[in-house]
């Protein structure tokens, strides 16, 4: 394994550090009471829906800022986020917070890696459905009329509609 780089964390010069193999650092510091503080490595917390991307609490100021760890990386390692691009993981997220997994892309893009990856939350992966794979397939199978369908299930005769037509759960 190569040695591990780090480098400062954009905006937070001088006070914290990420490494190219996904860990981020406070530095030694002295505050403004003359005392110093020993830099270490920042305990790294799971946030964000079905898909936990790790991340960590900076402060600058009194400010304190939650940041991921990905978006850290690429932006110590490879610059700012380019306009209309997303922070990707190329062998989704089993692969980890490494720079040799992570680039910047369109969002078309990053929506192919999730799907290819298995990553995408579709369907009942979603925090927000409502329908099961099962509810999609009886509904698609059924005779019975949507505006009767739609009270069973909890949704609109709109739903109804877009699941019959596969513009809605095309995945199923």
């Amino acid at each position: 394994m190569s040695e591990e780089i780090w480098k400062a964390v954009p905006g937070y010069e001088g006070r914290y550090e990420v490494s190219d193999q996904g860990r981020v650092r406070s530095l030694d510091r002295v505050d403004r009471f003359g005392r110093t503080h020993c830099g270490l490595v920042l305990k790294q917390k799971k946030a964000g829906g079905k898909i936990k991307y790790p991340t960590v609490s900076l402060c600058r100021g009194g400010v304190i800022a939650t940041r991921y760890v990905h978006h850290l990386i690429l932006e110590a390692f490879v610059g700012p986020r380019p306009s209309g691009h997303q922070a990707c993981h190329d062998r989704g997220l089993a692969a980890g917070n490494v720079l040799g997994n992570l680039r910047y892309d369109t969002i078309a893009e990053n929506q192919r890696d999730r799907m290819g990856q298995g990553t995408d939350q579709l369907g009942e992966h979603n925090t927000q459905a409502k329908l099961t794979t099962e509810d999609v397939l009886v509904i698609r199978k059924s005779k019975a009329r949507g505006v009767d369908l739609a009270p069973i299930y909890a949704v609109s005769t709109s739903t109804i509609s877009a699941i019959r037509t596969g513009k809605g759960w095309p995945h199923v």
